[in-house]
């Protein structure tokens, strides 16, 4: 395991400001040098990253933008941030969001986890074996609900811009801007605050065999459903802006 600690960086980006930045709690891009396992949370918080196996910056795929990404192999690689109360979202909004690119069909693509084992969770979002986007979540950590998009709709070894977001009574997921399916289960109640560490990649209870393929540019931004449509959004074409 490595800790890497992480420089704050506050300058622009993306063609512009973000209205929102201060509601920002996550931000990673992974750019620099191919091999690099300096991993760097570029949101205000600057939150510590732990990088295992063999997690690492890659610039052999090229990314919708930029030259670099987040490479996991699928066994034992993946990132956490330790649990913090801005990943306790509560009954508010959220946005959840990234680039993602799979290089092989499998259960265990875990994209962003937050929870622990049972009595434990708040939400799991992968892709599954049917190469959809899959997200399990819970109000009081025992219990869970599931919403699932279209199957087929992250094809491997293709760039997707992935979103699961709140909205008042109502979730949803996106990808590539397109509405894939939403439901209103979850109407006035709070998402389940666990304390499990935020985990990138990987389930936090087994951490064996995880995402598979490249990730880029994930984006938490909490209190704000920044798309908020079921007619769906244009996709950002560069990178989200860092103030």
């Amino acid at each position: 395991m490595m800790i890497i600690n992480p420089s704050r960086f506050s300058g622009g980006g993306g063609g512009g400001g973000d209205p929102h930045f201060a509601n920002v709690v996550l931000l990673c891009g992974f750019d620099g040098a191919d091999g690099s396992t300096t991993m760097t949370d570029e949101s205000q918080a600057g939150r510590t990253l732990s990088v295992f196996g063999n997690a690492q910056l890659d610039t052999g795929v090229a990314p919708p933008f930029g030259t670099s990404s987040l490479l996991l192999d699928g066994t034992g690689d993946y990132l956490t941030a330790p649990d913090s109360e801005d990943f306790n979202f509560g009954t508010g909004d959220f946005t959840i969001e990234m680039f993602v690119r799979t290089a092989a069909t499998a259960n265990s693509n875990y994209l962003l986890v937050h929870a622990g084992s049972s009595g434990n969770i708040s939400y799991t979002w992968r892709c599954n074996a049917s190469n959809q986007q899959d997200v399990v979540w819970s109000t009081n950590g025992i219990g869970t609900f599931n919403l699932v998009g279209a199957s087929g709709g992250v094809p491997l070894t293709t760039w997707k811009h992935l979103c699961f977001e709140r909205s008042g009574s109502k979730l949803r997921l996106y990808a590539d801007g397109v509405m894939e399916t939403s439901s209103t289960t979850i109407l006035a109640s709070a998402l389940f605050n666990s304390s499990a560490v935020l985990a990138i990649g990987m389930r936090s209870t087994s951490t064996t065999n995880g995402f598979n393929g490249h990730l880029k540019e994930i984006r938490i931004t909490k209190g704000v459903a920044r798309y908020n449509s079921d007619a769906g959004f244009t996709v950002p074409t560069a990178a989200f802006p860092r103030g």
